[in-house]
């Protein structure tokens, strides 16, 4: 992975670039009406919703615990998430995440086939597995990736052989979180 792995560490000129950009097409994203409402329909926020569901977005996931996930979870609809006011804290609360931590990962595809994309997912699950061992967080920004803009200056910036795939902020942890998500019980998608 030693040629599509990079590392910016915090501070540098491509770190800043990058730490810009994820607030920038995170801020773009937000007021893009179709990807909020596809948000919306992942936010699992009420109980009840969740343990239906299992899987999205709950307060647990995103590690919004005490008075504000009890908030999120009584008072905040799937409607509340397409308004301005939630749009806004979502836009502070990236900048402020952006700028934690110790850098910025970008892992690049060989190529664009499926395979290609496929072995880059394994080689970022194995990153991944191995990042817990030494308590390091990662956190995918991507919205920089998936917004045209985004793609846009990528491609202004480098030759057509740099293809990212992930961009991640990284940094230490002092206590790894136990897993918090839902997990589908196995008979929910498989078939026998």
């Amino acid at each position: 992975m030693k040629d599509r792995l990079f590392y910016f560490p915090r501070g540098t000129d491509h770190a800043k670039c990058i730490l810009e950009g994820a607030i920038e097409y995170f801020r773009l994203q937000s007021y893009r009406a179709e990807a909020q409402k596809e948000l919306s329909e992942w936010m699992r926020l009420k109980t009840a919703d969740a343990k239906e569901h299992r899987d999205g977005l709950t307060t647990e996931s995103m590690e919004i615990s005490g008075l504000a996930g009890w908030y999120l979870r009584t008072f905040i609809d799937k409607l509340d998430v397409m308004k301005e006011s939630f749009i806004k804290r979502g836009i502070d609360n990236v900048a402020k995440q952006a700028g934690e931590g110790g850098g910025w990962f970008i892992i690049t595809s060989k190529g664009k086939r499926a395979a290609h994309l496929i072995d880059t997912d394994r080689r970022f699950e194995r990153m991944v597995l191995k990042a817990r061992e030494h308590k390091l967080g990662i956190h995918p920004m991507t919205q920089f990736l998936e917004e045209k803009e985004g793609r846009e200056a990528v491609a202004k910036n480098h030759d057509e052989s740099m293809i990212p795939q992930f961009i991640l902020r990284v940094g230490y942890l002092s206590n790894y979180p136990g897993p918090v998500s839902l997990r589908r019980p196995v008979s929910w998608f498989i078939r026998t």
